[in-house]
């Protein structure tokens, strides 16, 4: 994608020069530091998160922890969250207009 207000600009190539994406393991684990320290409000973004292999695993784990939880997304893979919408536990989801380059 190529949302026009988005900051991360980072093509895939990049991102794996960076060491690649953390598994969703790996941010529970991370949510679980978050957690011990205190935190309680998190907000998820990407990039688009709805995207993320393993997203609804890690939103759950975080929801398990007592995190207040947003999500900032464009809308493009609304149906992993809005499929189980009477069923769902999300509370806050933000969407964004996005450009349809991609």
């Amino acid at each position: 994608m190529n949302c026009e207000m988005c900051y991360v600009r980072l093509d895939r190539a990049a991102v794996e020069r960076g060491g690649g994406l953390h598994t969703a393991k790996e941010w529970i684990e991370i949510g679980q530091q978050m957690r011990d320290a205190g935190v309680l409000f998190l907000l998820l973004t990407g990039g688009e998160p709805l995207l993320f292999p393993g997203f609804r695993e890690l939103y759950e784990a975080l929801r398990q922890m007592g995190f207040v939880l947003t999500i900032n997304t464009n809308g493009t893979a609304a149906d992993v969250c809005g499929s189980r919408r009477k069923t769902s536990t999300m509370k806050t989801a933000r969407a964004s207009r996005c450009s349809s380059r991609i």
